[in-house]
């Protein structure tokens, strides 16, 4: 079954370097008509593989006489773009041990390493249950960007700058990080996803990389999950400093991807929701959690509510009803 595998290449080549059997593989992963091929130089048949180790590799099998065994290669395809082939080489010898060429099996490992790249930069942002069920291909998670509804939490430390004037920065760092992990902690109980820590505050959302039917109740579940740790935090730590967070949630369409530069990529949402949970966060008092109105009309059943205000938010000609959450 291996031999014949469409993500396997397994070829022979005689000890001039002919090529004298090769699978379909090649052609699926190499873009190379298999049957023309042989009796080539695989240098000639193969040119997308000329300037890879893959010559020194095979100069080495025939001159030793012994087998190579996992080396990664990566090269760059007409088709593809760029691809990681794990390489595995075997002398051939005939009936009197004298060397007659050189098996070469080519695993395709260019889907595994965009899925284990993925995997790792998520698992910066989102906890490890989400990162589970991550899709097997990664172009189903659209990371160029596309328009999907969230739900957007913003919390932000209240009175911090007035306390970073009173600490050496050692000491300030360390509540800050206390306090941060806490939030951070909070959003990923919910599988939401961390989009960024900002300073003193954290962003997070909900319903992306992954659908989630749900995503309003959790964002808002988080957001009180948080407020119940740092009262937790506050009775059991007895730190004199007792700071709290001022919490905002909106829900609404944004754009989600990866923004940055090619080699510097951050997931995240943005849009006039993102601007608007910013913008009701901001007017939070101290240790309150206030909600929009598009997030009670899909919570209310769920949740124990006080109108709060009306709020004018930047952008928006009309003003935004906000109530502060009690329970949920």
């Amino acid at each position: 079954d291996r031999f014949f595998g469409d993500d396997v290449i397994n070829g022979t080549t005689d000890v001039d370097g002919k090529i004298t059997l090769l699978n379909r593989a090649a052609e699926l992963i190499l873009g190379v008509p298999s049957e023309d091929c042989l009796g080539h130089h695989y240098s000639e048949a193969l040119p997308c593989l000329a300037d890879t180790v893959l010559t020194e590799l095979i100069a080495s099998i025939v001159a030793q006489r012994a087998p190579y065994s996992n080396h990664e290669i990566v090269a760059e395809l007409p088709h593809r773009g760029q691809v990681n082939l794990n390489v595995n080489l075997t002398p051939l010898r005939d009936g009197r041990g004298e060397p007659k060429g050189v098996a070469i099996v080519m695993d395709d490992l260019t889907e595994t390493k965009r899925l284990q790249a993925v995997q790792r930069m998520f698992r910066r942002y989102v906890s490890p249950a989400v990162v589970d069920r991550l899709p097997s291909d990664p172009d189903d998670l659209r990371l160029g960007g596309h328009r999907q509804e969230v739900t957007v939490l913003f919390a932000d430390i209240c009175d911090f700058t007035a306390l970073s004037e009173r600490l050496n920065p050692e000491a300030l760092v360390d509540i800050l990080n206390q306090y941060l992990s806490m939030g951070a902690a909070a959003i990923l109980m919910y599988e939401g996803t961390l989009d960024k820590f900002m300073g003193d505050a954290l962003m997070g959302i909900f319903n992306a990389p992954l659908e989630q039917e749900d995503h309003v109740i959790r964002a808002v579940r988080a957001a009180s999950a948080l407020q119940r740790a740092i009262t937790d935090y506050h009775h059991h730590s007895g730190s004199k400093h007792r700071l709290s967070f001022a919490v905002g949630v909106h829900v609404g369409d944004v754009v989600v991807g990866n923004v940055g530069m090619p080699d510097r990529m951050d997931y995240t949402a943005i849009g006039d929701a993102v601007n608007v949970a910013r913008r009701i966060q901001e007017k939070t008092p101290p240790g309150k959690v206030l909600i929009t109105e598009a997030v009670y009309q899909r919570v209310k059943d769920s949740v124990d509510v006080a109108h709060f205000a009306e709020m004018r938010v930047k952008g928006r000609r009309r003003p935004v009803k906000t109530y502060e959450l009690r329970w949920v």
